[in-house]
């Protein structure tokens, strides 16, 4: 009795010393988000988004402006922002910012339902955490992080469901996950998949002795399924009609979606001079070795293992449903950003094999687990950077640009206000700081997607393939570090 006492009392204290390690790394990873939500000029796409939440409620819902800009439960919350702190960069950053602690928290729960073993978990936590590119949309005023923060959230019920058995966890899992879809419609991608898969497993668990209860959780799949039907037509209706898919591409599944979203989630960081094309096929390659050692250990085990199942079978369908949606009713394939819920159920596939790898040959799960750790942990910190929005990164230098005009037009006297012209890709941060910190100072000239070197305009900036054009009657007075964009003037 008091050896059996003995090691609960240390199986407590291991717990708790776990938790503190998962909830140290937590605080440091939302500081980093915060400070990176504080410290980021406006992005680029970011200003499309603040100018819809000034709609009405109604024209928000129902699109009447059908622009991809507008993921809807973002832009309401966003609106709710504005109305209660004023339309400060900051506080409309706000609730991406907090999403990020219902990610994480949800992420660690997932992990320490799955597994007791700190290493296993750590791998998990440290695959959907310590991703530069995906903790960057947590700081921004976009739905993608705070639709990821819904999906991890829902993929955590979907798996309590696989393992009790109860409807409350299915409920749950499905109602988060339409939420992941209000607030980024690329989630339904993950969501039809999702509902497919708990029919199944509903089907399988009660429809020989519990038909009432089968009954009950499809009738509720159908309801959620309509109600997202719903809210969803109107604006996909729009989007296809006006060709809001523009940016997203047509080729096939690989070079339109996997390549893109491994470049992106590189963030920069080199490794071995590998090309796009060549890092995929080693990434896709390790994967595959990974899932061939599992089944080396494993043999038909893994099989049998529910999770396994729900892991390989959400990547699966999430997958095949990407590809059907284009194949016949032309959708295009996805691209980095709007393919980032293809994290979670990469690292839970992943994560799986590992677990099994764990339970069936120690060591070797133990090793493996340790080097994706690893991994991961080194890639964070070779490419993290919180001054700079990896997705929008020609964005990086709005207030330093802002901070040379303003000496510019102090130290010569220049009457105010003066004309700046720019690159249309800059247009959208510079309104915004203007309007909010220099009118009168400043005057931009309206949008425009050609450069034009012979602007009235007494200021150019420009990015650097522009200057031949600019430099017959630009002259070249500041280039900026990390996008080499260069602000000009008039001669």
């Amino acid at each position: 009795m008091y050896v059996s006492l003995h090691q609960i009392i240390n199986m407590s204290v291991a717990l708790d010393r776990n938790t503190k390690i998962f909830i140290g790394l937590g605080i440091i990873l939302f500081f980093l988000v915060l400070r990176e939500a504080i410290l980021i000029p406006l992005t680029h796409d970011e200003y499309s988004t603040i100018m819809v939440s000034y709609q009405s409620l109604w024209d928000i819902i129902t699109y009447k402006d059908p622009i991809p800009n507008n993921h809807i439960l973002n832009t309401l919350l966003l609106k709710l922002n504005i109305v209660t702190f004023g339309d400060q960069l900051f506080t409309n950053r706000i609730h991406n910012v907090l999403s990020f602690i219902p990610y994480f928290v949800f992420t660690v729960l997932l992990a320490k339902r799955l597994t007791n073993s700190l290493i296993i978990q750590s791998a998990l936590v440290c695959m959907m955490t310590l991703q530069p590119f995906l903790l960057d949309f947590f700081s921004v005023t976009r739905g993608y992080g705070l639709s990821v923060c819904f999906q991890v959230i829902s993929i955590y019920y979907a798996v309590a469901y696989i393992q009790d058995i109860k409807s409350k966890s299915y409920f749950k899992s499905i109602v988060f996950g339409a939420i992941a879809v209000i607030a980024n419609f690329t989630l339904l991608n993950y969501f039809l998949p999702l509902i497919a898969i708990l029919f199944f497993f509903s089907f399988k668990n009660h429809f020989d002795n519990q038909i009432r209860t089968f009954k009950l959780e499809s009738s509720f799949s159908v309801a959620i399924v309509l109600l997202l039907g719903l809210i969803c037509y109107l604006p996909f209706s729009k989007m296809v009609s006006t060709n809001q898919f523009v940016f997203w591409s047509s080729n096939n599944f690989y070079n339109d979606t996997i390549v893109p979203l491994l470049s992106s989630l590189k963030s920069g960081v080199f490794y071995f001079k590998w090309n796009e094309g060549i890092f995929s096929i080693v990434f896709l390659s390790l994967i595959g070795i990974l899932f061939a050692i599992s089944l080396i250990f494993s043999k038909e085990k893994i099989w049998k293992d529910k999770i396994f199942q729900f892991s390989l079978l959400i990547l699966f369908i999430t997958i095949l449903y990407n590809n059907v949606q284009f194949y016949l009713v032309n959708v295009p394939f996805l691209n980095s950003r709007t393919s980032l819920f293809f994290i979670p159920l990469v690292a839970l596939f992943i994560f799986s094999i590992l677990n099994h790898l764990y339970i069936n040959h120690l060591n070797t799960g133990k090793i493996i687990s340790m080097v994706i750790t690893l991994l991961c942990a080194q890639h964070f910190a070779r490419g993290y950077n919180g001054r700079v929005n990896y997705e929008w990164y020609f964005n990086q230098n709005t207030y330093e640009v802002l901070d040379e005009l303003i000496y510019e037009i102090n130290s010569k006297n220049l009457t105010k206000p003066v004309l700046l012209d720019c690159h249309w890709f800059y247009h959208p941060s510079l309104t915004y700081h203007i309007n909010q910190k220099y009118r009168g100072v400043i005057d931009l000239v309206p949008y425009h997607k050609e450069t034009n070197p012979k602007s009235e305009a007494l200021f150019y900036y420009s990015e650097p393939g522009d200057a031949d054009l600019l430099s017959e009657n630009y002259s070249r007075i500041k280039e900026f570090a990390g996008t080499y964009s260069i602000l000009w003037k008039k001669k």
